[in-house]
């Protein structure tokens, strides 16, 4: 069988368009998930995506009038707490003269002493009325 015949073609650089289409989502590799440390509607933002920011520059504002109204609630709570506090020690101060002059039995005062404490911090009535010189406490402050 004779040798097949084989063509020859003389080759040339030339650019090759190759092109190609991908679904695909870009993420840097530095970067951070920022949250709040508190709720509140967005009234402003100061960064947008991609942008650069330094430790300490505002990225948002949130409307601060939640917050400030949860403050001025718990103030005012503290302030109340307060003042029952100081009442209630009026009051203990008040039935310890009283059984010293013979005005109230000793039960009296322990129920003045007893609500003094509740009004200070509710569990401790129980923890102080659970020891055995809860009894010679209220004779000492007669």
């Amino acid at each position: 069988m004779p040798p097949v015949g084989v063509g020859v073609q003389q080759l040339a650089n030339k650019p090759v368009v190759i092109t190609s289409e991908y679904i695909a989502v870009i993420k840097s590799r530095r970067s951070s998930d920022v949250r709040p440390q508190v709720e509140g509607v967005i009234t402003d933002i100061f960064a947008k995506s991609g942008d650069r920011v330094t430790a300490g520059k505002a990225l948002l504002q949130i409307d601060a009038s939640k917050q400030q109204a949860t403050v001025e609630s718990d103030e005012a709570s503290r302030i109340a707490q307060d003042e029952a506090v100081h009442y209630a020690q009026q009051q203990f101060e008040r039935a310890k003269q009283l059984l010293s002059v013979g005005a109230i039995s000793q039960q009296e005062l322990r129920v003045a002493r007893r609500g003094s404490l509740v009004r200070i911090k509710p569990e401790w009535v129980d923890a102080w009325l659970d020891t055995p010189q809860s009894e010679q406490d209220y004779e000492d402050d007669a």
